[in-house]
């Protein structure tokens, strides 16, 4: 009876139980919208345990750091830096950026990660032209051989770097969208100019998405250049065909297999497929985008490593690429205390493992804020790149000058093996049939420059190309020296007296990292599509204006950095000493300069006064008035008569009447108390109302580039028959490869216009940089389109100008003159000007293969003047006699006529 009873009082407790349990569930569900019970419930998942933050690496003891390196320095008995950082403070064991297994006692095999590709990892140098290959090896791999790769950079670098990592993932050395946008849209094959594509990947080799850290109103995109994000480039097949490669949108079946004729086929003659087509597509392709994935233009960016084939491409990946430095230059001026090492990319490393013989080390197992020029030339040598050629006063050379050093004696006429190793090398075609396709040759190009009579060859070779130094010259093409004088053609001393039109930062001892610091290198974090959009450091931002001294803070677009907070490796990088400011170099400790002010050069008193300067500075818009600064009458500014009679001086030298007038007056700094205030802005606004040349209108390098490079042409002729692999994503071989022929590539072109939106809209200097001219040859070998200029997206000429800045900082002696803008007195510099302006002088046009001659009411004939091949030269000239010998000696045997034209009638 008791038994009874307690079992029905338990059943009773436990229905109550129930009860109240799904009443407290079902009042959570309504609470929470789901059956997992409140925030403090046990969840229903596996249980969540609360690690402990891990420790930073960088606060580990020396015995810590030991134990992760034992198993390696059981081998690398001897290493430059063990944890490549110079600073003892930095406190890390091998396998801590590298991984691997540091246990002691194992085989190679063991505490090494092995690849997925061995074949390619043959040895410790970066493979022979790698291309993709680090998009096919695992994470694992890619951190062990390079552990600052930007795949893995994150976990490697992030921890203690996080902020620059963070940032170069969205960087334009990383993404390259300039490039990209530029050439699809001005060859018509994407709509718009705010730019849609760029190249990122992730640890498994995926393409990435680029996001900007947020969503940039369309107001931010238009005047500060941001944008919302990037996309990989689309497969080729799926895009659309460009306006007017029309083979490319014939239709028809997909490919006839060989040997199986059809009826709709007509016999020995394939209709133009130039390609195995995805179902659906036939032979609508767009090979704008394929060339981009194909042609080597600005690559490898920081996703990939160097070629490491040439002087000028050995580096590594991610921030290594910069910050890990190779030999690549042995000019002192380019590579500064690092040109000791040669440019064969050979190890001087202390481990004994390392080869000092083999090509594709880096100099030390060391990373360092002291990167010279010559590290920044291995990807910035090119268009593409933003071209800082210049910098080091270099441009392309033109395949013919000093050629005879060059080209064999003996026409070459290369193989299809040949020509498809040249390629490979170099997407030049013309280097096929030069000597420089020969690698040991090529490297040592620069040691030609005793025997060279027109121009100077520099040491580096970049993508295999070969570059000639610029020189002061006249606009008829005379050598000039410092002074304007004539050097004579044959004079013995032409080079000692020549003066070669480097940047003027660069004749000082500066190198790119005395200029670009941080965000100028890393970026912001935002995603920009054009790299001056992202620059936060203006001239005036170091060289101050007419008005005052600089603050130091940058005015750039890329943001405002306080660069009075920079630093060197050996401490502050700027110093003010009185009204003097002095700058100390990132590569030498012991090196110093003062940098110019714009203000102590219209000062009388200043040691730093030209009286040009203050003459093209204080100039008003009537033309003839000059000498104070608009807005601050310290001293009446100078009536046409004086103004002459100051002008006619010598620099340094003063009539006795100018001197106590100006004597201590425009190059004062402000008074105490007034800089940035009311009367700071109503002198700015006097100046940019009153001046001819004010800051607010005019930018800097106008008056203070001694030259800029321009490219009017550049062939691009795509063959269907070459199987070729994509050198971007995943690398896979499709049909279609097209070589990359500079064909005008101009150093004495000047041109003007006005820059962007995120420059203000201020006056700059203009190039030429995107004139593409195309062909295409079908699988019969046909040529279906020859030399055609392309057809922007809106419809317009193909060939594209854009705002530059030249890098070629002028100085005394090169600085631009009045009537390289302006009309002369004389009115002799017309066609100057019509170039200057962009109106054209007709010294640049492009012929191509044909030249048509009317022939009357009996049509036209197309006359066949140049060579088919590259280099495209014109039959009996010089180009032709040291290019193609055997073919120049037989046009002469004919005379000298030329015998192949093609008729159309007119009827």
């Amino acid at each position: 009876m008791n038994g009874i009873k307690n079992s029905g009082t338990t059943r009773i407790f436990v229905v109550i139980c129930l009860l109240s349990f799904f009443a407290i569930a079902l009042e959570s569900m309504d609470a929470q919208g789901t059956g997992l019970g409140p925030p403090i419930s046990v969840s229903n998942g596996p249980p969540q345990f609360t690690l402990a933050k891990e420790r930073n690496l960088i606060d580990q003891t020396h015995e810590e750091a030991l134990a992760k390196s034992r198993g390696c320095l059981e081998c690398h008995k001897s290493v430059d830096q063990s944890s490549m950082h110079a600073s003892p403070n930095v406190v890390l064991g091998c396998a801590d950026c590298h991984g691997g297994n540091p246990t002691p006692g194992l085989t190679m095999r063991k505490a090494h990660v092995v690849p997925r590709n061995p074949e390619f990892w043959q040895s410790a140098a970066n493979p022979n032209d790698s291309s993709v290959l680090l998009n096919h090896e695992s994470p694992e791999f890619i951190q062990f051989v390079n552990p600052a790769d930007l795949r893995v950079a994150e976990r490697t670098c992030g921890p203690c770097h996080q902020e620059p990592v963070r940032n170069v993932g969205h960087g334009m050395m990383n993404h390259g969208a300039m490039l990209w946008g530029a050439a699809l849209y001005n060859n018509g094959s994407y709509p718009e100019k705010n730019y849609r594509f760029g190249q990122a990947y992730g640890a498994d080799g995926a393409p990435l998405r680029l996001v900007n850290p947020y969503p940039p109103a369309p107001e931010e995109t238009r005047t500060n250049g941001v944008l919302p994000y990037l996309d990989p480039l689309p497969r080729f097949p799926i895009a659309q065909p460009s306006n007017i490669l029309r083979i490319f949108e014939k239709g028809g079946e997909k490919q006839l297999q060989l040997g199986i004729p059809t009826a709709t086929e007509p016999p020995g003659r394939p209709a133009r497929r130039l390609s195995e087509r995805g179902l659906g597509t036939l032979n609508r392709i767009d090979p704008v985008f394929l060339n981009l994935q194909k042609t080597r233009l600005h690559d490898p960016l920081l996703g990939f490593m160097g070629s490491n084939n040439h002087p000028g491409d050995y580096r590594s990946s991610g921030c290594s690429a910069c910050h890990v430095v190779y030999a690549n230059d042995r000019s002192p001026t380019h590579s500064g205390w690092y040109s000791k090492y040669g440019h064969q990319g050979l190890s001087f490393s202390s481990d004994p493992q390392i080869s000092k013989r083999e090509r594709g080390h880096p100099i030390k197992h060391q990373f360092t804020r002291s990167i010279p020029t010559s590290q920044c030339m291995i990807c910035h040598m090119h268009q593409g790149n933003l071209f800082v050629n210049p910098f080091l006063g270099y441009t392309w050379w033109d395949q013919e000058t000093d050629g005879e050093f060059l080209y064999p004696k003996t026409q070459k006429n290369p193989t299809e093996d040949e020509m498809f190793e040249s390629l490979r090398r170099n997407p030049e075609a013309a280097a096929a049939r030069g000597s420089w396709s020969d690698p040991d040759f090529l490297e040592k190009v620069a040691e030609l420059n005793p025997m060279l009579k027109q121009t100077q060859f520099a040491d580096y070779h970049g993508h295999g190309w070969i570059f000639r130094a610029i020189f002061k010259k006249d606009k008829k093409g005379r050598w000039l020296d410092l002074a304007d004088n004539l050097i004579a053609h044959d004079d013995p001393q032409k080079f000692a007296k020549a003066v070669h039109l480097k940047d003027a930062h660069l004749a000082n001892g500066m190198h790119c990292v005395d200029c670009r610091f941080l965000t100028d290198v890393h970026g912001n974090g935002k995603l920009y599509g054009e790299p001056r959009a992202a620059t936060t450091i203006e001239c005036i931002d170091c060289h101050g204006t007419i008005n005052r001294r600089p603050t130091l803070m940058t005015s750039g677009n890329g943001g405002r950095v306080d660069l009075s907070q920079s630093s060197t490796p050996w401490g502050p990088r700027f110093e003010w000493i009185g009204k003097k400011l002095f700058q100390y170099a990132m590569m030498n400790p012991d090196t110093r300069w003062e940098v110019p002010q714009t203000i102590d050069t219209i000062d009388p008193g200043s040691p730093h006064y030209r009286p040009t300067s203050r003459y093209a500075k204080t100039l008003r818009r009537d033309g003839v008035t000059w000498g104070d600064v608009p807005g601050r009458p310290l001293t009446p500014a100078l009536s046409p008569s004086e103004g002459a009679r100051e002008k006619g001086t010598k620099e340094g030298e003063k009539t006795a009447g100018f001197q106590e007038r100006d004597k201590g007056t425009a190059g004062l700094p402000l008074p105490e108390g007034e800089g940035g205030g009311e009367g700071e802005d109503a002198v700015r606004r006097a100046c940019a109302r009153e001046l001819a040349h004010d800051n607010s209108n005019i930018s800097c390098q106008i008056c203070h580039s001694s030259w800029a490079t321009s490219c009017f042409g550049c062939h691009l002729p795509m063959r269907a028959n070459q199987r070729v692999a994509l050198n971007k994503y995943e690398g896979f071989n499709t049909r279609n490869y097209t070589p990359y022929n500079p064909q005008v590539v101009r150093d004495d072109v000047f041109q003007l216009g006005i820059d962007a939106t995120y420059k203000n809209h201020r006056m700059a200097v203009l190039r030429s940089s995107s004139a593409v001219i195309v062909g295409s040859q079908n699988g019969n070998r046909e040529w279906v389109y020859s030399q055609q200029q392309t057809v922007s997206a809106e419809g317009y000429s193909g060939q594209a100008y854009n705002p530059h800045f030249p890098h070629t900082t002028s100085s005394v002696g090169t600085t631009k003159n009045c009537t390289d803008c302006h009309l002369s007195k004389e009115n002799n510099n017309n066609a100057w000007m019509a170039s200057l302006l962009g109106l054209g002088t007709g010294t640049v046009n492009f012929f191509g293969r044909y030249a048509y001659v009317g022939a009357g009411k009996d049509g036209l004939d197309a006359v066949v003047w140049t060579e088919p091949s590259e280099p495209q030269a014109a039959i009996g000239s010089h180009l032709h006699k040291l290019a193609y010998p055997a073919n120049y000696e037989k046009h002469l045997a004919n005379k000298s006529e030329l015998k192949e034209a093609h008729h159309h009638h007119a009827k």
